[in-house]
């Protein structure tokens, strides 16, 4: 199973139209709470999404918008402008919640007080142990 649950702010939407019908790709920025450097870092998953939902996701989600995605994991392989083949995970997005509204687009849609509003409220005590199988 590759079924995949997670939260994040949406940035660079981009509606993309085919022969098939349109879709939506889209990037989550997610903070995560990196423990050797003691502080929060982000990762940007790769997200697209099909049918329905897209015209939902097209309509009513912006760039900023909390949001919330059930999907499953997958590798997509393209070629690179200098002919190097890559690969990229990227998450098919099955079900998606609006958890809340961002603020107003910006120039940098992570200006230093949206990045407070991204972090991560979590912080561990010092008796917390981020591996306790390793001693």
């Amino acid at each position: 199973m590759n079924d995949l649950k997670t939260c994040g702010y949406v940035n660079h939407k981009k509606v993309i139209q085919s022969e098939k019908g349109n879709f939506v790709s889209f990037t989550l920025a997610k903070s995560v709470y990196d423990y050797k450097l003691q502080k929060n870092r982000y990762i940007y998953l790769s997200c697209v999404i099909f049918g329905k939902r897209a015209e939902y996701f097209q309509s009513h989600i912006n760039d900023n918008d909390m949001i919330m995605i059930d999907g499953e994991l997958d590798e997509k392989e393209y070629t690179t402008k200098e002919g190097i083949a890559k690969k990229q995970i990227a998450v098919n997005v099955s079900d998606i919640m609006l958890l809340r509204k961002g603020e107003a687009k910006t120039e940098n849609p992570f200006s230093e007080n949206q990045a407070n509003m991204v972090r991560n409220t979590f912080q561990p005590d010092n008796n917390f142990n981020p591996n306790p199988w390793k001693q």
